[in-house]
């Protein structure tokens, strides 16, 4: 018989054991005065009145009744009820516990549920079930607990615990493992010792001793560089009182601003210092690559030294700029350059007086040790303090200073010389000094001419870097400036379409300091501008004259160039129309003014993060899917049209650049961007990939030797595919593992 309330849901069941006379009930009959029911069955009859039916409410006692092994009772010292834990054996691979639930009413009844903590993951219901039993438990420690019910299904949740200790095998402990350890060292250290009395000789004595002192100059240098570097930090840092940049917008007082601009100039100072530590960083593990191209080093170094020009009249220093031609074409990285030239100019302007001179000659030498075309020669000259004989071949050491003292007059962590010698010899060429004390010095900087000297890899064309042009009237010293080419050309780029004047000052004024920004006045100068310079972001008002925001977005969106772009809208309309209007066009995101700036630079800050998190995916992948890569479907047909065009090229070594432009059916200007925006990669790198791809699915395959493999994909030259080979997935063809991840 069962009793159902409808209200609760809940279902009781009853048999003879609670008092019905028959195992089936045949007959039955309601009394409509009394409310009693009475049924018939075979062994009697049964007489009851529904409503005088309860549920026991009873809450039971939970037990665990026995703990065995391998099927035996376990002895223990004391009863299994008083215990809060149990220590095993690592080898007790059976173990069981029976409990029970002390409800003497119907006990078949009572329901049960356990569960060991640190091997299930829930609660395991078994019904009236009253034991269990785990095999093969790791070592741990481990909680077994039980839970029940009464026969009316009232469950005690606190029920019974006790935990279970599983101690590690002898041979994994921990002083197995420290014996292991110094087994492997002494084994290591008598072979060391071995080799060593080997090789020992009277020269060897010698190098090891003069390594030794070495080392010990080295650790006296970064010791006192960390000294000298707490003090430039602690100085510039102590000036950053609060948002300065906001404050310099808004107090209009001579002396405040000034203040804020020294603070503003410490700031800039901690981050150059960085900066120069990162690059080092990079240099030392290999990672900084040279992307050099073909250009003119006179333009370049002429505009350089141009940005300095303000802090020479403010510093009375004389400062000029000279050259033996005006077309000097050099394989250089533009970014290295400025690096160079910025650190030797810093230092002559800080070691020369007022009143002083500083000069730039470029020339050109035909016969060169470096270069079978020649070589550039830039020498930068001072009428500073100079440096001693003694310390010169010493001033490009990391982290080295002429005076190491701590009252030193010029200001400086010995990094910024060191740092430019680096960069010099990425560009295998050489960098020395000539000084006297209190005539002045002279940098020399030797660059060859010519391609020869540089891997297809450290040339790129022209076209595939992005153009930064250094203003002739910045300058490196003034604060109220943009920030120094070593720092802005890496920074995103952010186009601002807005007809009122006031809104794009007051926008750009909070986004200068974190990206480059370039400023349209309406929506046809705003598509133009973006086609152009391909922003990694475009932030457009929607009303404007000649054409609105939101048919910009549709443009942008529906040309396959820049398509890739994030849009942000801007409006004075907050209705949810205008948002779903906007937003239709295939606007990223949509911010109703007034704004504030905070949110407006976070939205920005994460759709540009979105787009470099997708390019980073792209490089860490060894097979492409536009639709991983990409966020609308013409994206995802130019990628496939790009792999398309690679693909059907494969084994032609002369399927270059241009050849690829062709093939996609776009300039490869705007065919860089594309793949630089999508991918991470120039095109020259995003051909080069796919060819590596390939090679590598050709090898799982077995197709073929290395030679082989290198003409089906392309190479001509099966050394140069090897080292391109190894430059992406970290080892060579002859040994590729597909299990290893590309680097």
């Amino acid at each position: 018989m069962f009793k159902f309330n409808p209200t609760s849901g809940k279902l009781n069941r009853y048999t003879i054991r609670d008092g019905i006379c028959s195992s089936g009930l045949w007959v039955g009959y309601t009394s409509s005065k009394t409310g009693e029911m009475f049924w018939g069955g075979n062994n009697g009859l049964t007489i009851f009145h529904p409503d005088s039916i309860r549920d026991n409410p009873y809450l039971p006692p939970i037990v665990i009744t026995s703990f065995k092994k391998y099927g035996r009772e376990m002895e223990l010292d004391t009863t299994l009820s008083l215990l809060s834990e149990i220590n095993l054996k690592h080898d007790d691979k059976v173990i069981s516990f029976e409990y029970a639930a002390l409800n003497y009413i119907n006990p078949d009844q009572n329901q049960y549920a356990y569960m060991l903590e640190g091997f299930d993951r829930d609660w395991v219901y078994v019904g009236n079930k009253r034991d269990v039993t785990y095999t093969n438990l790791d070592p741990g420690r481990y909680v077994f607990r039980v839970k029940g019910s009464n026969n009316d299904g009232v469950w005690n949740e606190t029920g019974a615990s006790i935990a279970l200790i599983i101690p590690p095998p002898p041979w994994k402990s921990w002083w197995a493992y420290t014996l292991y350890v110094l087994a492997i060292a002494a084994a290591i250290y008598a072979a060391w010792r071995a080799t060593l009395r080997r090789a020992r000789t009277l020269d060897e004595m010698k190098l090891r001793r003069m390594e030794a002192e070495k080392l010990q100059e080295m650790d006296q240098l970064k010791s006192r560089f960390f000294a000298n570097i707490s003090h430039e930090f602690r100085t510039p840092l102590t000036l950053i009182l609060g948002p300065i940049d906001k404050l310099l917008s808004r107090i209009e007082d001579n002396e405040s601003r000034q203040e804020l601009s020294l603070m503003k100039k410490h700031a800039r100072r901690v981050l150059d210092l960085v900066t120069q530590l990162l690059d080092l960083s990079r240099l030392e593990a290999d990672r900084m690559k040279l992307q050099a191209s073909r250009q003119n080093v006179i333009t370049l170094l002429k505009g350089l030294v141009q940005s300095f020009a303000s802090l020479a009249d403010r510093q009375a220093i004389t400062l000029t700029f000279s050259a033996e031609s005006e077309d000097v074409q050099a394989y250089v990285d533009k970014d290295a350059m400025v690096k160079i030239m910025n650190n030797l100019l810093s230092n002559a302007f800080k070691f020369t007086e007022s009143g002083g001179e500083i000069s730039v000659n470029v020339a050109t030498n035909r016969e060169s040790d470096l270069s079978a075309d020649g070589e550039v020669v830039v020498a930068i000259s001072d009428t500073g303090c100079g440096i001693p004989v003694d310390r010169q071949d010493k001033i490009f050491d990391r982290f080295y200073q002429v005076d190491s003292s701590t009252t030193r007059e010029g200001e400086g962590t010995g990094i910024g010389l060191a740092l430019t010698r680096e960069l010099v010899e990425l560009h295998k060429g050489s960098i020395e000094v000539n000084s006297r004390e209190a005539e002045g010095t002279t940098f020399t900087v030797r660059l060859p001419l010519g391609s020869a000297h540089l891997s297809a890899l450290e040339i790129v064309e022209a076209s595939e870097l992005l153009e930064e042009v250094v203003p002739s009237d910045m300058t490196l010293a003034d604060e109220e400036e943009s920030k120094p080419p070593t720092t802005r050309k890496s920074l995103p780029l952010v186009l601002i379409v807005e007809d009122n004047a006031d809104v794009r000052s007051y926008i750009r004024s909070y986004l200068d300091e974190e990206y480059r920004c370039y400023e349209a006045t309406d929506g046809e100068h705003g598509l133009s501008q973006a086609i152009k310079h391909m922003p990694d972001l475009i932030l457009s008002d929607i009303m404007m004259p000649q054409m609105d925001g939101v048919e910009l977005c549709r443009r942008i969106k529906t040309d396959e160039r820049t398509s890739h772009i994030p849009v942000i809208l801007l409006t004075a309309k907050a209705d949810m129309d205008s948002k779903l209007e906007g937003l239709e066009t295939g606007a990223d995101d949509y911010l109703a003014k007034p704004f504030e700036a905070a949110e407006l630079q976070a939205r920005i800050r994460n759709l540009i993060e979105q787009r470099r998190r997708l390019r980073k995916q792209f490089d860490r992948k060894t097979t492409l899917r536009p639709k991983d890569i990409t966020v609308t479907s013409l994206d995802e047909r130019f990628l496939q049209r790009a792999l398309d065009a690679v693909e059907m090229h494969i084994s032609d070594a002369k399927f270059d650049v241009k050849e690829f432009s062709k093939a996609v059916g776009m300039s490869r200007t705007n065919l860089h961007y594309k793949l630089r925006a999508l991918t991470g990669q120039s095109t020259s790198e995003f051909i080069r990939t796919q060819r590596m791809i390939r090679a590598a699915q050709l090898l799982r395959q077995n197709f073929g030797n290395v030679t082989e493999v290198a003409f089906e994909v392309g190479f001509s030259n099966p050394s140069y595919f090897t080292e391109c080979f190894k430059k992406h997935f970290g080892q060579p063809p002859s040994r590729y593992d597909a299990a290893l991840p590309p680097r």
